[in-house]
């Protein structure tokens, strides 16, 4: 009955770290806060700060966003092995779309798969994946 007993608890952890490996928001090596995009009642765009526990319990994230430092682009695109796909400047910045193997969810843009969204203003790198939802 134990052996049972610890079988069956043995196997709900290892679901539980599974799941919790599954959505894991793909930017936690970077921040302990993340921006969480999701959509409201009305199908709009809402952007929240949230910490990691309140990431890891919502059901209705469509993606995430960060604000780092412009200086930790390279390494940024470094670590998730991204490659460039399309580059478009405006008035506030520059928007450099990627597609990395290493995150799952994508979008379409100008009909090509992207991921990997960053925006460079002058002194800011805002990341969004798969893209920024809402302003920079």
């Amino acid at each position: 009955m134990l052996k049972k007993l610890f079988s069956i608890l043995s196997s709900c952890i290892i679901t539980f770290f599974c799941f919790l490996g599954l959505k894991m928001p793909v930017f936690n090596k970077y921040a302990d806060n993340f921006i969480m995009y999701t959509l409201d009642s009305n199908n709009k765009f809402v952007s929240t700060k949230v910490d990691i526990f309140t990431y890891l319990i919502s059901s209705d994230v469509i993606g995430e966003g960060i604000i780092l430092p412009k200086e930790k682009q390279t390494e940024f695109i470094k670590d998730f092995n991204a490659q460039l796909i399309l580059v478009e400047n405006i008035n506030q910045g520059t928007n450099y779309y990627y597609y990395s193997p290493k995150i799952r969810k994508s979008v379409r843009v100008q009909n090509k798969t992207v991921n990997l969204h960053i925006f460079i203003s002058e002194n800011t790198m805002m990341a969004g994946s798969p893209i920024i939802f809402g302003s920079y």
